[in-house]
Protein backbone atom coordinates (compact mmCIF):
# COMPACT_ATOMS: atom_id res chain seq x y z
CA UNK A 1 0.00 0.00 0.00
CA UNK A 2 2.61 2.24 0.78
CA UNK A 3 4.57 1.54 -2.57
CA UNK A 4 1.46 2.58 -4.37
CA UNK A 5 0.91 5.99 -2.80
CA UNK A 6 4.11 6.76 -3.86
CA UNK A 7 3.54 5.64 -7.48
CA UNK A 8 0.13 7.71 -7.38
CA UNK A 9 1.88 10.99 -6.40
CA UNK A 10 4.65 10.35 -8.82
CA UNK A 11 2.10 10.26 -11.46
CA UNK A 12 0.21 13.21 -10.38
CA UNK A 13 3.38 15.13 -10.09
CA UNK A 14 4.27 14.05 -13.61
CA UNK A 15 1.13 15.76 -14.71
CA UNK A 16 1.37 18.81 -12.73
CA UNK A 17 5.07 19.25 -14.21
CA UNK A 18 3.32 18.71 -17.96
CA UNK A 19 0.67 21.11 -17.52
CA UNK A 20 2.77 23.72 -16.31
CA UNK A 21 5.49 22.98 -19.36
CA UNK A 22 2.30 23.28 -21.71
CA UNK A 23 1.49 26.47 -20.64
CA UNK A 24 4.73 28.03 -20.05
CA UNK A 25 5.10 26.91 -23.95
CA UNK A 26 1.82 28.61 -24.36
CA UNK A 27 2.61 31.70 -23.08
CA UNK A 28 6.20 32.10 -24.64
CA UNK A 29 4.92 31.25 -28.31
CA UNK A 30 1.47 33.18 -28.06
CA UNK A 31 2.25 36.61 -29.90
CA UNK A 32 2.06 38.59 -26.47
CA UNK A 33 0.61 41.77 -29.06
CA UNK A 34 -2.28 39.81 -29.09
CA UNK A 35 -4.67 40.59 -25.94
CA UNK A 36 -8.09 39.14 -24.93
CA UNK A 37 -9.66 40.38 -21.66
CA UNK A 38 -11.63 38.00 -19.57
CA UNK A 39 -14.37 40.73 -19.49
CA UNK A 40 -15.42 43.47 -21.62
CA UNK A 41 -13.94 46.56 -20.62
CA UNK A 42 -10.31 46.52 -18.78
CA UNK A 43 -7.23 48.72 -18.17
CA UNK A 44 -4.87 50.02 -20.54
CA UNK A 45 -2.08 50.28 -18.35
CA UNK A 46 -1.69 46.89 -17.44
CA UNK A 47 0.00 46.42 -20.81
CA UNK A 48 2.03 49.16 -20.32
CA UNK A 49 5.44 48.94 -18.93
CA UNK A 50 7.76 51.90 -18.21
CA UNK A 51 10.63 50.50 -20.30
CA UNK A 52 8.48 50.53 -23.43
CA UNK A 53 8.74 53.67 -25.73
CA UNK A 54 6.11 56.00 -26.42
CA UNK A 55 5.87 54.63 -29.50
CA UNK A 56 4.98 51.83 -28.40
CA UNK A 57 2.67 52.95 -25.61
CA UNK A 58 0.61 54.82 -28.53
CA UNK A 59 0.08 51.51 -30.11
CA UNK A 60 -2.08 49.75 -27.18
CA UNK A 61 -3.75 53.34 -26.70
CA UNK A 62 -4.82 54.36 -29.88
CA UNK A 63 -8.03 51.80 -29.44
CA UNK A 64 -9.06 53.93 -26.21
CA UNK A 65 -8.90 56.83 -28.22
CA UNK A 66 -11.61 58.45 -30.03
CA UNK A 67 -12.90 60.97 -32.41
CA UNK A 68 -15.79 62.65 -31.25
CA UNK A 69 -18.10 64.20 -33.77
CA UNK A 70 -21.01 67.13 -32.78
CA UNK A 71 -24.38 67.92 -35.19
CA UNK A 72 -26.33 70.88 -34.14
CA UNK A 73 -29.29 71.46 -36.31
CA UNK A 74 -30.73 75.18 -36.45
CA UNK A 75 -34.46 75.37 -35.29
CA UNK A 76 -35.71 75.67 -38.67
CA UNK A 77 -33.10 72.73 -39.93
CA UNK A 78 -32.02 75.31 -42.60
CA UNK A 79 -28.47 74.44 -41.75
CA UNK A 80 -26.59 72.30 -39.46
CA UNK A 81 -23.15 73.20 -37.66
CA UNK A 82 -20.46 70.34 -37.60
CA UNK A 83 -17.80 70.12 -35.64
CA UNK A 84 -15.28 67.17 -34.71
CA UNK A 85 -12.99 66.56 -31.98
CA UNK A 86 -11.20 64.03 -29.50
CA UNK A 87 -11.56 62.12 -26.66
CA UNK A 88 -9.81 59.43 -24.24
CA UNK A 89 -11.82 56.59 -22.65
CA UNK A 90 -11.04 57.11 -18.87
CA UNK A 91 -13.43 54.65 -17.40
CA UNK A 92 -15.42 51.15 -18.87
CA UNK A 93 -16.23 48.26 -17.99
CA UNK A 94 -13.87 46.92 -15.25
CA UNK A 95 -13.19 50.26 -13.54
CA UNK A 96 -14.45 50.54 -10.09
CA UNK A 97 -15.22 53.66 -8.46
CA UNK A 98 -14.25 54.65 -5.05
CA UNK A 99 -17.25 53.34 -3.99
CA UNK A 100 -16.83 49.98 -5.10
CA UNK A 101 -19.41 49.84 -7.86
CA UNK A 102 -17.84 48.92 -11.29
CA UNK A 103 -18.70 50.98 -14.33
CA UNK A 104 -21.43 49.64 -17.01
CA UNK A 105 -20.67 52.17 -19.80
CA UNK A 106 -17.64 53.50 -21.29
CA UNK A 107 -16.47 57.41 -20.33
CA UNK A 108 -14.75 59.65 -22.50
CA UNK A 109 -13.17 62.89 -21.59
CA UNK A 110 -13.28 66.05 -24.07
CA UNK A 111 -13.11 69.80 -24.18
CA UNK A 112 -16.05 71.32 -23.34
CA UNK A 113 -15.51 73.39 -26.56
CA UNK A 114 -16.04 70.60 -28.64
CA UNK A 115 -19.38 69.81 -27.60
CA UNK A 116 -20.32 73.13 -26.54
CA UNK A 117 -23.01 73.60 -28.87
CA UNK A 118 -24.93 70.67 -26.66
CA UNK A 119 -24.60 72.78 -23.62
CA UNK A 120 -24.30 76.67 -24.72
CA UNK A 121 -27.77 78.53 -24.11
CA UNK A 122 -26.70 79.95 -26.97
CA UNK A 123 -28.07 76.72 -28.93
CA UNK A 124 -30.71 75.59 -26.82
CA UNK A 125 -33.20 75.66 -29.66
CA UNK A 126 -30.70 74.06 -31.63
CA UNK A 127 -31.25 70.18 -32.25
CA UNK A 128 -27.87 68.21 -30.99
CA UNK A 129 -26.33 65.17 -31.23
CA UNK A 130 -23.13 63.58 -30.04
CA UNK A 131 -21.45 60.56 -31.39
CA UNK A 132 -17.81 59.03 -31.38
CA UNK A 133 -15.96 57.28 -33.83
CA UNK A 134 -13.57 54.15 -32.56
CA UNK A 135 -10.01 53.58 -34.19
CA UNK A 136 -10.25 51.28 -37.15
CA UNK A 137 -13.97 51.57 -38.10
CA UNK A 138 -16.30 54.61 -39.65
CA UNK A 139 -19.53 53.61 -37.40
CA UNK A 140 -20.85 55.94 -35.28
CA UNK A 141 -21.88 55.28 -31.87
CA UNK A 142 -24.48 57.95 -30.20
CA UNK A 143 -22.69 59.13 -27.11
CA UNK A 144 -24.58 61.30 -24.19
CA UNK A 145 -22.83 64.47 -22.13
CA UNK A 146 -22.83 64.06 -18.01
CA UNK A 147 -20.91 66.12 -17.26
CA UNK A 148 -18.87 69.29 -18.38
CA UNK A 149 -17.15 72.58 -16.68
CA UNK A 150 -16.78 75.31 -19.28
CA UNK A 151 -14.38 77.62 -17.43
CA UNK A 152 -11.51 74.68 -16.95
CA UNK A 153 -12.82 73.48 -20.61
CA UNK A 154 -13.33 69.84 -19.79
CA UNK A 155 -16.10 67.33 -20.17
CA UNK A 156 -17.36 63.53 -19.61
CA UNK A 157 -19.43 61.70 -22.33
CA UNK A 158 -20.80 58.24 -22.06
CA UNK A 159 -21.72 55.71 -24.77
CA UNK A 160 -23.39 52.08 -24.24
CA UNK A 161 -22.20 51.41 -27.73
CA UNK A 162 -25.86 50.75 -29.21
CA UNK A 163 -25.48 48.37 -32.33
CA UNK A 164 -25.07 45.24 -34.10
CA UNK A 165 -21.63 45.13 -33.59
CA UNK A 166 -21.76 46.40 -30.16
CA UNK A 167 -21.02 43.26 -28.14
CA UNK A 168 -17.65 42.80 -30.09
CA UNK A 169 -16.21 46.45 -28.83
CA UNK A 170 -13.94 45.75 -25.87
CA UNK A 171 -12.68 49.54 -24.84
CA UNK A 172 -9.93 49.87 -22.51
CA UNK A 173 -9.77 52.96 -20.18
CA UNK A 174 -6.44 54.83 -19.28
CA UNK A 175 -5.66 55.67 -15.86
CA UNK A 176 -5.80 59.41 -14.87
CA UNK A 177 -2.73 61.11 -12.79
CA UNK A 178 -2.40 64.40 -11.50
CA UNK A 179 1.18 66.19 -12.29
CA UNK A 180 -0.01 69.77 -12.55
CA UNK A 181 -2.40 70.69 -9.89
CA UNK A 182 -2.45 68.99 -6.55
CA UNK A 183 0.37 66.92 -6.49
CA UNK A 184 3.96 67.23 -4.83
CA UNK A 185 6.68 69.64 -6.33
CA UNK A 186 9.06 66.64 -7.52
CA UNK A 187 5.90 65.22 -9.47
CA UNK A 188 5.45 68.28 -11.69
CA UNK A 189 5.99 68.13 -15.35
CA UNK A 190 9.33 69.39 -15.89
CA UNK A 191 10.50 69.26 -19.36
CA UNK A 192 9.25 65.61 -19.60
CA UNK A 193 8.78 63.46 -22.49
CA UNK A 194 4.74 63.12 -23.38
CA UNK A 195 2.94 62.23 -26.38
CA UNK A 196 -0.78 62.48 -27.77
CA UNK A 197 -3.20 61.08 -29.84
CA UNK A 198 -6.25 63.23 -31.27
CA UNK A 199 -7.78 63.69 -34.59
CA UNK A 200 -6.18 66.54 -36.39
CA UNK A 201 -8.44 68.21 -39.00
CA UNK A 202 -10.79 65.69 -40.28
CA UNK A 203 -11.82 62.15 -39.15
CA UNK A 204 -9.59 60.44 -42.27
CA UNK A 205 -6.67 61.48 -39.48
CA UNK A 206 -7.67 59.77 -36.39
CA UNK A 207 -5.74 58.68 -34.03
CA UNK A 208 -2.95 60.43 -35.13
CA UNK A 209 -0.17 60.37 -32.84
CA UNK A 210 2.35 63.68 -32.06
CA UNK A 211 5.28 63.29 -29.57
CA UNK A 212 6.90 66.31 -28.22
CA UNK A 213 7.38 67.19 -24.16
CA UNK A 214 6.95 70.06 -21.75
CA UNK A 215 7.95 73.10 -23.51
CA UNK A 216 8.16 75.40 -19.67
CA UNK A 217 8.00 74.89 -16.13
CA UNK A 218 6.03 77.42 -14.76
CA UNK A 219 2.55 75.64 -13.90
CA UNK A 220 0.66 79.39 -13.39
CA UNK A 221 0.08 79.97 -17.51
CA UNK A 222 -2.79 82.02 -18.49
CA UNK A 223 -3.70 82.09 -22.24
CA UNK A 224 -7.22 83.16 -23.66
CA UNK A 225 -9.11 81.77 -26.35
CA UNK A 226 -10.94 84.33 -28.70
CA UNK A 227 -14.52 84.02 -30.59
CA UNK A 228 -16.59 86.28 -32.90
CA UNK A 229 -19.28 88.16 -31.74
CA UNK A 230 -21.72 89.17 -34.64
CA UNK A 231 -24.16 91.84 -33.81
CA UNK A 232 -27.63 92.52 -35.74
CA UNK A 233 -30.86 94.07 -35.05
CA UNK A 234 -34.23 92.18 -35.44
CA UNK A 235 -37.29 93.73 -34.95
CA UNK A 236 -35.55 96.96 -33.86
CA UNK A 237 -34.23 94.99 -30.89
CA UNK A 238 -30.25 94.47 -30.45
CA UNK A 239 -28.95 90.74 -30.64
CA UNK A 240 -25.97 88.86 -31.12
CA UNK A 241 -24.95 85.47 -32.11
CA UNK A 242 -21.45 83.24 -32.14
CA UNK A 243 -22.96 80.75 -34.83
CA UNK A 244 -22.15 82.68 -38.27
CA UNK A 245 -24.95 80.82 -39.95
CA UNK A 246 -27.56 82.42 -38.22
CA UNK A 247 -26.99 85.85 -39.27
CA UNK A 248 -27.19 86.51 -43.23
CA UNK A 249 -26.01 90.29 -42.67
CA UNK A 250 -24.40 91.00 -39.51
CA UNK A 251 -24.39 95.10 -38.62
CA UNK A 252 -20.85 93.98 -36.81
CA UNK A 253 -17.95 91.63 -36.11
CA UNK A 254 -15.95 91.75 -32.78
CA UNK A 255 -13.33 89.51 -31.57
CA UNK A 256 -14.27 88.76 -27.72
CA UNK A 257 -13.02 86.82 -25.40
CA UNK A 258 -14.33 83.28 -24.48
CA UNK A 259 -12.63 81.93 -22.06
CA UNK A 260 -9.44 82.73 -20.14
CA UNK A 261 -6.98 79.26 -19.30
CA UNK A 262 -5.48 79.26 -16.16
CA UNK A 263 -2.81 76.52 -15.27
CA UNK A 264 -2.12 75.73 -19.06
CA UNK A 265 0.96 73.96 -19.60
CA UNK A 266 2.71 74.89 -22.75
CA UNK A 267 3.75 71.75 -24.61
CA UNK A 268 5.35 70.97 -28.23
CA UNK A 269 3.51 68.46 -29.91
CA UNK A 270 1.71 70.17 -32.71
CA UNK A 271 -1.53 69.59 -32.44
CA UNK A 272 -4.34 71.91 -34.92
CA UNK A 273 -8.13 72.11 -35.03
CA UNK A 274 -9.51 68.63 -34.62
CA UNK A 275 -6.80 67.81 -31.99
CA UNK A 276 -8.91 69.40 -28.64
CA UNK A 277 -9.87 66.60 -26.18
CA UNK A 278 -7.08 64.38 -27.37
CA UNK A 279 -5.37 62.88 -24.52
CA UNK A 280 -2.26 63.99 -23.55
CA UNK A 281 0.25 61.19 -21.69
CA UNK A 282 3.55 60.97 -19.93
CA UNK A 283 5.87 58.39 -20.74
CA UNK A 284 5.27 56.29 -17.90
CA UNK A 285 1.68 55.79 -19.70
CA UNK A 286 -0.46 57.86 -17.69
CA UNK A 287 -3.47 60.21 -18.97
CA UNK A 288 -1.84 63.86 -17.64
CA UNK A 289 -4.38 66.09 -19.90
CA UNK A 290 -5.90 67.10 -22.37
CA UNK A 291 -4.82 68.97 -25.47
CA UNK A 292 -6.56 71.86 -25.86
CA UNK A 293 -5.17 74.96 -27.78
CA UNK A 294 -2.31 76.81 -29.76
CA UNK A 295 -1.43 80.28 -30.56
CA UNK A 296 -2.02 81.38 -34.05
CA UNK A 297 1.17 81.45 -36.40
CA UNK A 298 0.52 85.02 -36.91
CA UNK A 299 1.11 85.62 -32.80
CA UNK A 300 3.97 82.81 -32.40
CA UNK A 301 5.67 82.89 -35.63
CA UNK A 302 5.36 78.86 -34.94
CA UNK A 303 3.09 75.91 -34.98
CA UNK A 304 4.52 74.25 -32.16
CA UNK A 305 3.58 76.55 -28.92
CA UNK A 306 0.75 74.33 -28.14
CA UNK A 307 -0.79 74.03 -24.87
CA UNK A 308 -2.85 71.34 -22.82
CA UNK A 309 -5.48 71.66 -20.00
CA UNK A 310 -5.16 69.30 -16.56
CA UNK A 311 -6.78 66.21 -16.17
CA UNK A 312 -7.49 66.93 -12.67
CA UNK A 313 -11.08 67.99 -12.91
CA UNK A 314 -11.77 65.04 -14.44
CA UNK A 315 -9.91 62.75 -11.77
CA UNK A 316 -12.29 64.85 -8.96
CA UNK A 317 -15.59 64.12 -10.35
CA UNK A 318 -15.55 60.95 -12.65
CA UNK A 319 -16.81 58.68 -9.64
CA UNK A 320 -19.51 60.70 -8.96
CA UNK A 321 -20.51 61.18 -12.42
CA UNK A 322 -20.43 57.40 -12.98
CA UNK A 323 -22.58 56.50 -9.90
CA UNK A 324 -24.74 59.50 -11.14
CA UNK A 325 -25.49 58.08 -14.56
CA UNK A 326 -25.92 54.66 -13.52
CA UNK A 327 -28.39 55.15 -11.04
CA UNK A 328 -26.63 54.54 -7.52
CA UNK A 329 -28.04 57.52 -6.16
CA UNK A 330 -27.96 61.31 -6.33
CA UNK A 331 -24.77 62.79 -6.39
CA UNK A 332 -23.34 66.22 -6.00
CA UNK A 333 -21.03 68.18 -7.67
CA UNK A 334 -19.99 71.66 -6.88
CA UNK A 335 -19.33 74.34 -8.83
CA UNK A 336 -19.21 78.27 -8.55
CA UNK A 337 -22.10 78.39 -10.93
CA UNK A 338 -24.47 75.40 -8.67
CA UNK A 339 -23.85 77.81 -5.69
CA UNK A 340 -25.84 81.03 -7.80
CA UNK A 341 -22.31 82.88 -8.45
CA UNK A 342 -20.38 84.56 -10.81
CA UNK A 343 -16.88 85.50 -10.26
CA UNK A 344 -13.72 87.51 -11.79
CA UNK A 345 -10.50 87.40 -11.05
CA UNK A 346 -7.85 89.32 -12.16
CA UNK A 347 -6.34 87.46 -14.60
CA UNK A 348 -9.97 87.98 -16.45
CA UNK A 349 -10.15 91.67 -15.19
CA UNK A 350 -6.99 92.95 -17.16
CA UNK A 351 -8.38 91.09 -20.14
CA UNK A 352 -11.98 91.31 -20.56
CA UNK A 353 -12.55 95.07 -21.38
CA UNK A 354 -11.36 94.99 -24.72
CA UNK A 355 -15.13 94.46 -26.37
CA UNK A 356 -17.49 97.00 -25.50
CA UNK A 357 -21.04 96.54 -26.80
CA UNK A 358 -24.20 98.85 -26.10
CA UNK A 359 -26.64 95.77 -24.94
CA UNK A 360 -30.35 96.00 -23.30
CA UNK A 361 -29.45 100.20 -23.56
CA UNK A 362 -26.59 99.93 -21.26
CA UNK A 363 -22.41 100.11 -21.97
CA UNK A 364 -21.52 96.32 -21.51
CA UNK A 365 -18.41 94.28 -21.70
CA UNK A 366 -18.46 90.67 -23.20
CA UNK A 367 -16.77 88.08 -22.04
CA UNK A 368 -17.62 84.47 -21.36
CA UNK A 369 -21.11 84.49 -23.07
CA UNK A 370 -21.82 87.41 -20.32
CA UNK A 371 -22.75 91.20 -20.40
CA UNK A 372 -21.42 93.06 -17.69
CA UNK A 373 -22.88 96.66 -17.54
CA UNK A 374 -20.04 98.50 -16.98
CA UNK A 375 -21.79 101.11 -14.80
CA UNK A 376 -21.98 98.13 -12.83
CA UNK A 377 -18.80 96.56 -12.23
CA UNK A 378 -16.61 99.00 -13.88
CA UNK A 379 -14.06 98.45 -10.65
CA UNK A 380 -13.85 95.09 -10.76
CA UNK A 381 -12.63 95.16 -14.37
CA UNK A 382 -9.79 97.25 -12.49
CA UNK A 383 -9.47 94.78 -9.67
CA UNK A 384 -5.88 93.46 -9.11
CA UNK A 385 -5.26 91.12 -6.53
CA UNK A 386 -4.81 87.93 -5.70
CA UNK A 387 -8.43 86.31 -5.27
CA UNK A 388 -12.16 86.37 -6.94
CA UNK A 389 -14.81 88.99 -6.77
CA UNK A 390 -18.45 87.94 -6.54
CA UNK A 391 -19.89 89.89 -9.32
CA UNK A 392 -23.66 88.00 -8.83
CA UNK A 393 -24.77 86.84 -5.65
CA UNK A 394 -25.54 83.03 -4.81
CA UNK A 395 -26.03 80.94 -1.11
CA UNK A 396 -25.66 84.76 1.03
CA UNK A 397 -22.58 85.43 -0.52
CA UNK A 398 -22.79 89.33 -1.30
CA UNK A 399 -22.01 91.37 -4.65
CA UNK A 400 -18.55 93.06 -3.92
CA UNK A 401 -17.41 90.03 -1.84
CA UNK A 402 -13.64 89.60 -2.35
CA UNK A 403 -13.06 85.60 -1.81
CA UNK A 404 -9.31 85.64 -0.54
CA UNK A 405 -9.61 82.06 1.66
CA UNK A 406 -12.00 78.89 1.90
CA UNK A 407 -12.07 76.39 4.39
CA UNK A 408 -13.96 73.49 5.82
CA UNK A 409 -15.44 72.70 9.37
CA UNK A 410 -11.39 70.53 9.73
CA UNK A 411 -9.94 73.65 10.00
CA UNK A 412 -7.80 73.17 6.42
CA UNK A 413 -7.51 76.32 4.53
CA UNK A 414 -7.21 76.94 0.74
CA UNK A 415 -5.91 80.60 0.09
CA UNK A 416 -7.91 81.72 -2.88
CA UNK A 417 -5.66 83.22 -5.64
CA UNK A 418 -7.99 82.74 -8.96
CA UNK A 419 -10.83 81.28 -10.61
CA UNK A 420 -9.23 77.94 -10.78
CA UNK A 421 -8.44 77.79 -6.93
CA UNK A 422 -12.14 78.17 -6.11
CA UNK A 423 -13.37 75.79 -8.63
CA UNK A 424 -11.01 72.95 -7.78
CA UNK A 425 -11.84 73.68 -4.39
CA UNK A 426 -15.70 72.96 -4.57
CA UNK A 427 -15.14 70.06 -6.81
CA UNK A 428 -13.87 68.28 -3.79
CA UNK A 429 -16.45 69.02 -1.65
CA UNK A 430 -19.37 66.72 -0.22
CA UNK A 431 -23.11 67.18 0.48
CA UNK A 432 -23.49 67.83 4.16
CA UNK A 433 -20.10 69.91 4.79
CA UNK A 434 -19.76 73.33 5.51
CA UNK A 435 -17.62 75.89 3.87
CA UNK A 436 -16.31 79.55 5.45
CA UNK A 437 -15.46 81.61 2.72
CA UNK A 438 -13.02 84.19 4.10
CA UNK A 439 -12.50 88.05 2.46
CA UNK A 440 -13.39 91.35 2.56
CA UNK A 441 -16.37 92.96 1.92
CA UNK A 442 -15.12 96.83 0.90
CA UNK A 443 -12.51 97.66 3.31
CA UNK A 444 -13.99 95.26 6.00
CA UNK A 445 -12.81 91.31 6.41
CA UNK A 446 -15.87 89.45 6.60
CA UNK A 447 -16.71 85.37 6.55
CA UNK A 448 -19.55 83.83 5.17
CA UNK A 449 -20.85 80.25 6.05
CA UNK A 450 -22.81 77.81 3.29
CA UNK A 451 -23.96 74.80 4.04
CA UNK A 452 -23.69 72.38 1.21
Amino acid sequence: MKSVKKNYLAIIMSLVFVLCVSIGAYIFFTDNNVYKPDIDGYCANERVSEDMSRTEMAKIYKDSCVAVIVESKAPDRSYTNISSGSGVCVASEGYQTEYKHNAKQSYFATNYHVISYACDPMYSSYKTEISIELDGSTAHYPAKLVWYDRNMDVAILTSEFEGADAETISMGYIKMRDRIVDCKAEDKLFYDDIFVIGTPLDLQYKNTLTLGNISNTNMEMVEASGVEIYTYFLNGVFKYTTDRNAVSSPSQVLQAYDNIYENVVMMNCDITNGNSGGGVFDRYGNLIGLATLGLDTEVSGSASMNFLVPIYPIMQVLDRVILQNESMGEQNIYSIKSLGLKVLDSNEANRVGNVVLVANGALSYYFDGNFYKKADYFSTFNFNEEGVIVLESGSGIPHGFIIQSVDKNDGTEVVIKDRNDLIYFLLGCKKGERINFNGKLGLIGRTYTVSL
